[in-house]
């Protein structure tokens, strides 16, 4: 991996290197809560989570070396033996470190999903222990969904899902905004309705529904406040527009839109969003879809729209444990990294945490994944 065009404004800071300390701490206490959450499934698969400069994967006789990055407070690298491991996926989180083939193959021979992220929090890789599955008579029933009439059903029912996430996030976060409330609880009645009226049968209008539902929902969050150190405030260390959500439109971004956050909460966010691309991805190609081809979104080149499609479903699953961390969370001068555009991004241990902490169990992804096989394909297509 190549390392970040954009450096941080400060790099060698007291915080940054106190505040990774705690947070490596704190990401290692997450993951056993969560392996405990997954242990009630038939065989516990674990995630090992790498982050930090220098972190790597390697094969010394015959073991898989499994080597934190510099924030680590492990210095001492966990190996892996054949067979006994329990490992499921691995998540790599950082730009400068090492992958040896003999890794890759090591991990594909014992079933183990690989999946790295950039320090952007943009997913770069899913690498499956068995390669892209390929599923014809899907693919094909995935492409003709237009002609068939198909396409509608599914945008409906993911948009539907996606609203329906959304109002349990208000009523638990926000639950005095009558506002957004109303938005939700209204066009959801138009979604649930036994025929639904024919201008929620045109995907663009369902698009437009979809739009309309976000603003209400994402208007409800402005003001949220974000807990700092107060030490860090008096010194004014944390920019204004650090203190509160105020949208998640970035300046920086291409048609507005959230890439390059500038405030640490759609840094956080971003990042947890990436997570959930990379598992939609993964449980897509297990099934043998095509990810490129999507319903609700529109196809473009190097975009993958089902991809994007499904994860609209488990977003405001993602937003509830995004604002848990915050409403609990003291933040700190050093745990968010001010890059020199003017974007900021999480310390590497912090992202780690996030990562361990807001992540959807993979169980309800693939479940969703095939409800939408099950609407595209019937029993009598087989």
């Amino acid at each position: 991996m190549t390392s970040p065009t954009v450096s941080p404004a400060v790099s060698d800071d007291v915080d940054w290197r106190e505040r990774g300390r705690e947070y490596a701490d704190a990401s290692e206490r997450w993951q056993i809560v969560y392996e405990r959450f997954v242990a009630a499934d038939k065989q516990k698969q674990r995630t090992l989570i790498l982050s930090g400069y220098g972190a790597s994967l390697s094969v010394r006789r015959d073991c898989l070396i499994v080597q934190d990055g510099t924030i680590s407070t492990r210095p001492d690298a966990v190996t892996l033996y054949r067979g006994v491991h329990g490992v499921a996926r691995i998540i790599v989180l950082t730009d400068t470190g090492s992958i040896t083939f003999d890794a890759l193959r090591w991990c594909r021979e014992q079933h183990i999903t690989v999946l790295l992220l950039d320090y952007r929090a943009d997913l770069c890789a899913t690498l499956l222990p068995d390669g892209e599955q390929s599923d014809a008579v899907l693919r094909r029933a995935q492409y003709l969904a237009h002609e068939r009439g198909t396409a509608v059903q599914i945008t409906q029912e993911l948009v539907r899902r996606k609203i329906r996430s959304q109002a349990a996030t208000l009523h638990a976060y926000f639950p005095t905004d009558d506002h957004g409330a109303d938005v939700l609880r209204s066009s959801l009645a138009w979604l649930e309705m036994a025929t639904p009226p024919p201008w929620l049968c045109q995907i663009d209008k369902l698009l437009s529904l979809e739009g309309r539902c976000a603003n209400a929902y994402f208007e409800s969050w402005k003001g949220f406040p974000l807990k700092w150190a107060k030490p860090d405030i008096s010194a004014r260390k944390i920019p204004p527009h650090w203190l509160a959500f105020t949208g998640r439109a970035s300046p920086l971004a291409p048609w507005e839109n959230a890439r390059h956050a500038v405030a640490p909460f759609n840094a956080v966010l971003n990042y947890a969003y990436s997570l959930l691309e990379a598992q939609t991805r993964l449980a897509l190609l297990k099934v043998g879809f095509d990810p490129a081809c999507g319903f609700l979104h529109v196809d473009r080149r190097n975009h993958e729209a089902l991809v994007y499609d499904l994860m609209e479903c488990h977003r405001a699953e993602v937003d509830a444990l995004a604002l848990a961390f915050f409403k609990k969370t003291t933040l700190h001068a050093g745990d968010i990294i001010k890059m020199q555009d003017g974007s900021c991004r999480a310390h590497p241990a912090l992202a780690r945490y996030i990562v361990a902490s807001c992540r959807v169990k993979q169980s309800a992804i693939d479940k969703t994944v095939r409800d939408v096989r099950d609407l595209l394909v019937k029993d009598g297509d087989r």
